[in-house]
C-alpha cells in the first residue's frame, strides 16, 4: 500500500467515526413546559404539561407528558428549581431540552412562554 493509498484510508475510517452534527442532541428541542392553556371542567385534565413549543396548543394531542406532577427533571440545581416553582405556579417555560422517557432533560431555560 502507498502512503497516498494509506492517508485516503485512514480519512475515509475519520470520516465514517468522526462526529457529525447527528451526534450533537437529535431529541433536543423547544419545549413548553407547565400550564398548557387547555382547561377542562372536571379531572382528569392536563392543565400541566409538556409539549412541542411549534405544537398546536389546543388540544392535548401533541403533549409529550400530562399529570399534575413534574416528571423527573435533570437539570443544573438552579434551572430544576426555576422549572419546578413554575410548574407549582401554573406558569410556563420555553426549555430547549426533551423527554426521555418520563425524564425531562433540561439543556437551558430560554425564558417565560410567550
Amino acid at each position: 500500500m502507498t502512503m497516498r493509498q494509506a492517508f485516503s484510508a485512514c480519512l475515509f475510517v475519520l470520516l465514517l467515526t468522526g462526529p457529525t452534527v447527528a451526534d450533537a442532541d437529535p431529541g433536543s428541542r423547544q419545549l413548553r413546559v407547565g400550564q398548557t392553556n387547555i382547561f377542562c371542567v372536571q379531572a382528569p385534565c392536563p392543565w400541566r404539561g409538556i409539549a412541542p413549543a411549534e405544537g398546536d396548543r389546543s388540544t392535548p394531542s401533541a403533549l409529550l407528558w400530562s399529570d399534575q406532577n413534574l416528571p423527573a427533571v435533570k437539570a443544573s440545581n438552579a434551572d430544576a428549581r426555576r422549572i419546578s416553582e413554575a410548574w407549582h405556579a401554573d406558569r410556563c417555560l420555553l426549555v430547549d431540552g426533551q423527554m426521555i422517557g418520563a425524564t425531562l432533560v433540561v439543556d437551558a431555560i430560554l425564558g417565560a412562554c410567550p
